[in-house]
């Protein structure tokens, strides 16, 4: 009786939404279609999923999920939808729940889930050692997302011992299986000899291919840049770098103005111009660089590429105070400040004599 309520109930929700969920489709095609991950490998055919963050967690997509959970009990995926809902709204304690169902009967997705919810301590503990046993997990079943979280914390020693020839076994994984990002973190281990007998050939495929894969990924432009200044598998490439490197900064990765502005005060493939070289850092400072704010203010201080305009300096070191730095680079700045506050005192004192 229960479950012939809810059936109606779901039946009349679905009759009321707009064009998102159809009346005429089924609970499951229903909560496939709107809560279903893009991740999922158990989804159907022909369905694509939706990102966490375009998922809609009303209550008629959790009913719907609800109804094809009752309908049909042995697919494990409706459970990791379920989850997904949950976990959107912010019950946590439910989405566990879910996820932890869903992985007993084998989905790679709830254990992957289940793993991050331990490492972000959402509905529990934070514990990095039992969140790398659900994401190895996943990984094991075949989540090519997993597989590169594994890789990771194997390079970092994350919840597991560090150790960089099984990160390397697990990037390499997940390049095979297709994943868009692992491409790019195999090429640095190359790049840098980590795990694996360092060959900047490879690292310069791998960057390319990852390229292919993302041609919107910073991180991934950038270290393209990075290999072209090297001359990874022939001999450096200044304009490519260069290019690369403007790209970066284009998508997204701020401290790519630095390499720029590098260039160009060197005059490293180019004729050196310390004008330049200000303009890249004061492009790389409005995107939030810290290193391109430094070197701004020491530009302002020292009058390199510009005037000296100490006031400048002085605003542009206090806002690279407030981005929180280390340590170290904290007392740089702080030195900084102090010697322009000295040049104020002393011109002050020479202009009252």
């Amino acid at each position: 009786m229960a479950r012939l309520v809810k059936s109606i109930t779901v039946t009349a929700a679905l009759l009321m939404t707009g064009p998102g969920l159809a009346a005429e489709r089924s609970a499951a095609e229903n909560c496939d279609l709107m809560a279903g991950s893009l991740l999922d490998h158990d989804l159907p055919d022909g369905i694509q999923g939706v990102s966490f963050d375009a998922l809609d967690t009303g209550d008629v997509v959790k009913e719907a999920c609800l109804a094809a959970i009752d309908e049909h009990p042995a697919k494990r995926r409706f459970l990791t939808h379920l989850g997904h809902v949950y976990a959107k709204r912010g019950n946590f304690r439910e989405a566990l729940a879910s996820y932890r169902q869903a992985h007993a009967r084998g989905s790679a997705l709830a254990a992957y889930q289940l793993g991050m919810m331990y490492q972000r301590g959402q509905g529990v503990s934070v514990d990095d050692t039992r969140a790398t046993r659900y994401i190895r997990k996943a990984a094991n079943r075949g989540l090519s997302k997993a597989m590169v979280e594994i890789a990771a914390r194997a390079r970092d020693g994350l919840g597991m011992p560090a150790n960089a020839r099984l990160s390397v076994f697990w990037y390499d994984k997940a390049y095979v299986a297709g994943d868009v990002m692992a491409a790019n973190e195999l090429g640095k281990m190359y790049r840098d000899g980590i795990g694996v007998r360092q060959d900047g050939g490879r690292a310069m495929e791998l960057f390319s291919e990852a390229v292919r894969r993302a041609p919107d990924n910073a991180s991934s432009l950038y270290n393209m840049g990075r290999a072209y200044e090297a001359g990874y598998g022939a001999g450096p490439d200044l304009g490519w770098a260069r290019a690369y490197y403007v790209l970066a900064f284009e998508a997204g990765h701020a401290d790519a103005a630095m390499d720029i502005a590098r260039l160009h005060a060197d005059g490293t493939g180019t004729v050196a111009d310390n004008g330049a070289a200000l303009t890249w850092y004061t492009r790389g400072s409005e995107k939030g660089s810290l290193q391109a704010m430094i070197a701004l203010g020491d530009a302002y201080a020292e009058g390199t590429g510009t005037e000296a305009a100490p006031d400048m300096a002085r605003s542009v070191f206090l806002r690279a105070l407030d981005l929180r730095p280390d340590d170290e680079t904290a007392g740089y700045i702080k030195d900084r400040l102090a010697a322009l506050d000295l040049s104020d005192a002393l011109g002050t004192s020479e202009q009252t004599e």
